[in-house]
């Protein structure tokens, strides 16, 4: 995936799972990942619907 390579990824995720998704993003696309952790995700839905996601978002 050439097209990430040498580009920053912001990854937006609640702490800890970034541990195990950056080194393996950044290997495989050779992006450079950018970790905040200051936004709840969750806020905008769960898959496991403890909270709702009420409308798909797509920036």
């Amino acid at each position: 995936m050439r097209i990430f390579e040498n580009r920053n990824i912001v990854f937006v995720t609640k702490p800890s799972k970034e541990s195990v998704v950056s080194p393996i993003m950044e290997k495989e696309t050779r992006c450079n990942v950018i970790v905040k952790s200051i936004f709840d995700p969750d806020k905008l839905g769960t898959f496991s619907r403890e909270y709702n996601r009420t409308e798909y978002r797509r920036y």
